[in-house]
């Protein structure tokens, strides 16, 4: 069962990383497999003389798979450590002033903190659309009547470049296109932006984002277009 459980996940591993978006955590149920059979393959070339006649070669093979091994978890552990990382929202600051404003962020846990969340995977709804499986005309509609108090983009690089992960972006041209027209910069660093509606104001402060982001949220673009963009060849 064990030896299926690793076959068919590597099988899976090895035909979804092609797609756009995939990831390497597709191995990871394989490589777990694999360790649960470690002792069970020790085992198996105990028993048989001829397999372990070499004992400097048979204590290499095992040294190597386990060091192979524990290097996937130990690569297992930083994935999640960092995952936990990416959501976890910033600390020390408190989040009630959001409770009254509904945002759009593209760490998710952000928006919960305000009221009526939504998007809340920007990543995976944007990877439905490019598959007809799910439509953002509805978010660009609400997006141009301004209907979102606030818009976090915490992960924008100093170039205005929307997030991406391997050739697929969290928003599409068309929602992009409409915030450029609808919202400006209420503040802003070089890798994070604060967007607020043109048309009316909100009682937050740069000064409350700044220690939300642990440094000075500059206004040098407030009141100005983010004017954002999608990376080369991205969809």
């Amino acid at each position: 069962m064990l030896v299926w459980f690793a076959v068919a996940n590597w099988m899976m591993g090895l035909s979804g990383l092609p797609q756009l978006g995939a990831t390497t955590n597709y191995f990871m149920p394989g490589w777990a497999g694999f360790a649960l059979l470690l002792p069970a393959a020790a085992e198996f070339a105990r028993e048989r003389p001829h397999i372990t006649a070499s004992v400097p070669r048979f204590t290499a093979t095992m040294l190597a798979a386990s060091a192979l091994l524990l290097w996937s978890a130990w690569l297992g552990y930083l994935t999640c450590r960092y995952t936990a990382g990416f959501y976890r929202a910033p600390g020390n600051v408190s989040y009630a002033p959001l409770r009254p404003y509904r945002i759009i962020s593209d760490r998710s846990v952000l928006a919960l903190y305000g009221h009526d969340p939504e998007l809340l995977d920007n990543f995976a709804v944007h990877s439905l659309e490019l598959k007809n499986l799910w439509s953002s005309a509805p978010l660009v509609a609400d997006i141009g009547q301004e209907k979102y108090d606030l818009i976090f983009l915490l992960r924008v690089n100093y170039k205005h470049v929307a997030t991406n992960y391997r050739g697929v972006s969290e928003y599409s041209p068309a929602t992009l296109a409409a915030i450029n027209e609808k919202y400006v910069v209420l503040c802003s660093t070089m890798s994070s932006m604060i967007l607020k509606p043109r048309d009316h104001d909100i009682a937050l402060t740069p000064q409350y984002f700044g220690e939300m982001l642990h440094g000075r949220c500059g206004i040098g673009l407030a009141n100005k277009s983010p004017k954002l963009t999608m990376e080369q060849d991205s969809q």
